[in-house]
């Protein structure tokens, strides 16, 4: 299509949209001739719009027509929510959340049969106290894995999970929970910077509506303690939903999700197992990457809330977060590692360009660029995702790149060199559930060594003295 510029309207046919939505507009177009360099990304903007455009109204009219019986089009509902720009507009997230929080994949949950896990709520009451026992085994990383039951409450049905039963305690109950100052103090703090321009009223309002929900849920389930960042994952299903939505979906995703594994035990042997993952990731699709981070010993922490939030901790804009909602909501548990791999992806060159140290690598990584490309990371992450699905990556891929990693390190040094950071006898310190993530980002070292060191030490010991004799 041949155009003078400022003198034609383009319009797009089906097939030109069709094949606009496959292209990644992530970078820009430079045309060197005819100082045409604007003129092109003008109209490739333009097409894009459209396409999106016709997306939304699509989105709109699939709703009018079926909008008292979303649960039968799952497949369609998922096709919205995992291209593209995901729902586009909270009016139709409102409508579409409930309905994919319901069907929502289960997350296999810890072995309870497993005596050596321990429930992170069996700490003290006190809010400055460890969230669980100091002789718990709670950084075996390599162990956690094999703990998952894959068939795990499969047959839980919807009024289970929904609670709507479940007597309603009064707010001067929820007020008596050990967790209500520690989730106030949470809230009033996130709620101070985000979201952005909503008035004092709506504010206010917000305090009253969240800090209640996340308490109920806690008091409905007495084996879950409360973590740093799992308000972020109940305020964002509020902003889109409302109180009441918000409070059902939430039940939903305690049970079938991630956040029952987090809420429940420790998170060395949950999240941070999981994003070991990442690793294995890396190592399959970037391997240059893999190797500077693991030359640097860097461990898992700096993605500790990517996991712990949905990204919606370490995010800065709101349409980024619920992109990524809508993605998570209809996908495997495993895609939020996923997303972890492909951002680290995204910033390879920043990564390979920064000094192989722990502390600087750990900074550059646990803080999340405010204009990052969310579409371009999710083509990656499901990229990633279909070339390496969740079960080889968990089975073959991550039995040989643990064996890779072996064969590259001298038992004996490493060993030697562990024992010297950690005496064998001394009780490792759990990561603190309270203020999470600023000692992460303020104890790098420490915890580095406290929660790395003691899994690798502990691995090495049990796995390589068969291999590597004195």
């Amino acid at each position: 299509m041949v155009s003078h510029r400022g003198t034609r309207q383009f319009h797009y046919d089906d097939p030109t949209i069709q094949m606009l939505d496959s292209i990644d507009f992530s970078g820009k177009v430079k045309l060197q001739s005819d100082g045409c360099e604007n003129s092109a990304e003008d109209h490739i903007q333009k097409a894009l719009s459209a396409s999106l455009q016709k997306k939304s109204k699509k989105i709109d009219a699939f709703l009018q027509a079926n909008g008292n019986n979303l649960r039968k089009h799952l497949h369609q509902l998922y096709g919205f929510a995992t291209s593209h720009d995901g729902l586009m507009k909270d009016e139709y997230r409102e409508k579409i959340w409930p309905i994919l929080a319901e069907y929502i994949p289960f997350a296999p949950k810890l072995n309870r049969d497993n005596n050596s896990r321990k429930k992170a709520n069996s700490r003290a009451t006190s809010d400055n106290e460890a969230s669980c026992s100091e002789d718990q085994d709670d950084s075996d990383f390599e162990s956690a894995l094999s703990s998952f039951d894959e068939s795990d409450e499969r047959n839980t049905s919807d009024n289970d999970l929904d609670n709507e039963n479940t007597l309603e305690p009064s707010i001067e109950e929820l007020r008596k929970h050990r967790e209500w100052n520690q989730v106030e103090l949470d809230v009033n703090r996130t709620l101070a910077r985000f979201p952005p321009n909503i008035s004092d009223d709506e504010r206010e309002h917000l305090q009253h509506d969240l800090t209640p929900l996340i308490v109920r849920l806690l008091w409905e389930n007495p084996g879950f303690s409360y973590y740093q960042g799992f308000h972020d994952i109940c305020l964002t299903l509020i902003l889109v939903m409302g109180g009441r939505q918000a409070l059902k979906a939430a039940r939903i995703l305690t049970r079938r999700a991630s956040f029952y594994n987090y809420l429940t035990y420790t998170l060395e042997e949950t999240a941070l197992a999981e994003l070991q993952n990442v690793y294995v990731l890396l190592y399959l699709y970037d391997p240059d990457v893999e190797q500077h981070m693991r030359n640097a010993e860097l461990g898992t922490l700096f993605g500790l809330s990517w996991l712990l939030t949905w990204f919606s901790h370490d995010l800065q804009h709101y349409e980024q977060i619920v992109i990524l909602f809508d993605l998570f909501l209809s996908s495997h548990h495993m895609m939020p590692v996923y997303v972890g791999a492909a951002l680290i992806y995204e910033r390879r060159d920043e990564v390979l360009s920064t000094e192989q140290e722990m502390p600087i690598l750990h900074q550059l990584l646990n803080t999340v660029p405010s204009n990052v490309n969310v579409n371009k990371i999710i083509d990656t992450a499901r990229t990633l995702f279909e070339r390496f699905p969740p079960p080889l990556v968990q089975g073959g891929f991550r039995k040989a790149y643990e064996e890779m990693c072996i064969r590259q390190q001298d038992r004996k040094q490493k060993v030697a060199k562990l024992q010297q950071m950690i005496p064998r006898q001394q009780a490792v310190k759990p990561l603190p559930r309270h203020n999470l993530f600023q000692w992460v980002m303020t104890h790098p070292l420490e915890a580095a060594g406290a929660v790395a060191g003691t899994a690798i030490l502990a691995y090495l010991t049990k796995n390589l003295s068969t291999q590597f004799s004195p």
